[in-house]
């Protein structure tokens, strides 16, 4: 397996008292292109 790029745990999101996301963890492979959408659903690329 690739040596991680990026790695991040326990992400969590709260909207007032909804939660969208808890405890998410991401594992980015070195050499890989991962694509977010970011505020008003534009694209955001990061490699």
């Amino acid at each position: 397996m690739a040596e991680a790029a990026g790695v991040a745990e326990g992400l969590g999101k709260r909207f007032g008292r909804v939660t969208a996301l808890d405890g998410v963890d991401v594992e980015l492979p070195a050499g890989s292109v991962l694509g977010l959408l970011g505020a008003k659903s534009r694209w955001v690329p990061s490699r």
